[in-house]
């Protein structure tokens, strides 16, 4: 990630961290100048259309803003589902993610990478709250080179490539941005103890057939 950049991707990371969800799990709650969610009490079939709307013209203002070049429209359909679920802010760092990372940027800016890269961010909110370590994490993982690397295995349908995608980038990242587990406690080592009365019993047996044991304790 350049120097230049720095600032306003830490800018942003600070706010991506949703922190008042909303009753339906896996969206965020609603910015307070955007039309009312379907998800939340008393919407209606018109809120839904304003703010399909609405999230087209932020994600126009968006892509202005961050002078990102023209992208596909199975992408831009697809943030534009991102910024209607979880927000304008939530985008704006999933772009920052992509096109900042070193290695990847706009060409990155793919439907299947798109989608990959914003359930991590959703699954794990604790990871984009890192703030730049978050980025920094992405400038070693090639998203396009995976990408086309899983597509020439011919493995997977077309439609299932930002499932894996997202699982691949889960491994990685929790490398990346997990603390180490813990060692567990080495266990304590216990001497086994022969049984008490061993001897004597021993002793009785010899006893009865005419043998005669060391004193317990002596060399014989």
């Amino acid at each position: 990630m350049s120097a230049a950049n720095t600032n306003a991707f830490t800018k942003a990371a600070s706010r991506a961290v949703v922190r008042s969800p909303a009753k339906r799990a896996g969206r965020a709650a609603s910015p307070v100048d955007a039309p009312r969610a379907p998800w939340e009490p008393g919407s209606t079939a018109s809120d839904r259309l304003a703010r399909e709307r609405w999230a087209a013209e932020q994600l126009k203002q968006l892509l202005e803003q961050m002078e990102v070049l023209p992208i596909d429209e199975a992408a831009r359909r697809r943030l534009e589902r991102v910024v209607y679920f979880r927000g304008p802010e939530h985008v704006t760092l999933l772009i920052r993610t992509i096109t900042e990372s070193e290695g990847n940027g706009s060409a990155a800016l793919v439907e299947p990478i798109v989608s990959a890269v914003s359930w991590a961010m959703s699954g794990r909110p604790d990871w984009p709250a890192k703030g730049l370590a978050w980025i920094e994490a992405f400038d070693g993982i090639p998203l396009v080179g995976t990408l086309e690397t899983m597509r020439s295995l011919e493995a997977f349908e077309e439609r299932e490539l930002a499932q894996h995608l997202q699982t691949s980038l889960n491994n990685k990242l929790r490398r990346l941005l997990d603390p180490p587990p813990v060692p567990p406690k080495p266990k304590r080592a216990y001497k086994k103890r022969s049984p008490k009365g061993a001897y004597f019993g021993a002793h009785r047996l010899a006893v009865r057939q005419g043998c005669v044991l060391p004193e317990q304790g002596g060399s014989g």
